[in-house]
């Protein structure tokens, strides 16, 4: 065990620096931000989800009472975290804070790998702290609230690396 801990001190060190870009969504309530259906949204595929429907595309209770196919139109992975944190017993809200906070450690992790690759552990650890605590990602969450574009953000390293890996693999790079 004190291997492990020694071989990934920097990942630990991350999550120990990335508590305090989340420390907002311990306090009670939801913040004032932009889009404030988020919580709606979550509550929505989660209801949806336990009435059977997958994939989610209609939901019954937006648009007036109408419904609205906002998952046609709208990402809906974060939604289905959300969802599925609905299904096993999680409040709508509590649901909607944790995939805010899961996007925004989820960006750091990313980054963390995609520079460990080139850099090493130390400029990964760097690298992962300067992304978490970017301003835009602190504007996303607390002040647009948009949750679709923070988990785009969360997954755009790794996309960056998977670029990369493809294109200096010479049995992928072929193809192309």
């Amino acid at each position: 065990m004190l291997k492990f801990i020694q071989q990934n001190l920097n990942l630990f060190l991350y999550f120990f620096l990335s508590v305090f870009s989340i420390l907002p969504f311990f306090s009670p309530g939801f913040f004032t931000v932009h889009d404030d259906t988020q919580v709606a949204r979550v509550f929505e595929m989660g209801k949806s989800l336990n009435d059977g429907m997958f994939p989610v595309r209609w939901v019954q209770d937006l648009g007036y009472g109408y419904g609205y196919p906002i998952f046609n139109f709208y990402a809906p992975l974060p939604y289905y975290v959300g969802g599925f944190l609905t299904l096993i017993g999680f409040d709508s809200l509590v649901a909607t804070k944790i995939i805010f906070a899961l996007a925004l450690i989820l960006s750091g992790v990313s980054m963390f790998v995609l520079v460990k690759e080139f850099f090493g552990k130390s400029p990964a650890l760097v690298s992962s702290v300067v992304y978490l605590y970017f301003p835009y990602h602190a504007v996303n969450t607390y002040v647009r609230g948009d949750l679709a574009e923070l988990f785009a953000y969360a997954f755009l390293p790794l996309v960056f690396l998977s670029l990369f890996k493809i294109h200096y693999n010479s049995k992928i790079s072929r193809f192309y």
